[in-house]
């Protein structure tokens, strides 16, 4: 086998076993001490959620409260409320009934990407749901410290952004690569001219 190719296989190779080894330690690092709800957990709790409502078709004050109490004491740091479009809370799970005014509301949701990293605030998801022409909201909150300590997220939309994003890394992993064979392609080469200089 020639110098060249046992260069190829063993730069390859290298790269595989990096690559696992970030891997499993981002993997095992990412679970240390990161407890908490993290916003992909949140959604589907509140997707669950509202397929319960839907599928009981429970939308009043009575029906939806049985609906939405087995997720209330399942996730006691999550506060629960059941909305009309006019403001009128018709469930909280904590049992406090009030009616919003749409400052209150838009209060919630200000400033909601700082308020996700620092610590002493609260965070609000909302999520709808029709029936007969009526719109209801379901309003999750819960403060930032149930929220895992640490979140990354990417989000793309199309494959041309990918691609841009995906150069810089494909660039990082050819010039270690290009650098590598260039410097033993010339010590191969200094090689073969001693080899022909002794011969």
């Amino acid at each position: 086998m020639k110098l060249l190719t046992k260069m190829w296989i063993f730069v390859i190779f290298s790269y595989v076993i990096s690559l696992v080894v970030f891997l499993i330690l981002f993997k095992m690092m990412y679970n240390v001490d990161n407890n908490g709800y993290s916003l992909h957990i949140l959604d589907k709790i509140a997707h669950s959620a509202l397929e319960s409502v839907q599928e009981q078709q429970v939308f009043s004050k009575h029906g939806v409260e049985s609906a939405l109490t087995p997720f209330s004491k399942e996730h006691p740091k999550i506060r629960f409320e059941w909305i009309v479009s006019d403001g009128t809370t018709i469930y909280h799970s904590s049992g406090v009934m009030k009616y919003y005014q749409f400052k209150e509301l838009a209060d919630r949701f200000l400033d909601m990407r700082y308020t996700l990293s620092t610590d002493g605030n609260s965070v609000s998801l909302v999520y709808a749901a029709e029936q007969n022409g009526e719109t209801y909201y379901l309003l999750m909150g819960l403060p930032t410290h149930a929220l895992k300590p640490g979140q990354m997220y990417f989000y793309v939309r199309t494959f041309a952004v990918l691609f841009i994003f995906a150069l810089p890394l494909l660039v990082a992993v050819l010039v270690p690569y290009l650098l590598s064979s260039w410097y033993f392609y010339s010590i191969n080469l200094r090689i073969r001219k001693l080899n022909a200089a002794l011969n």
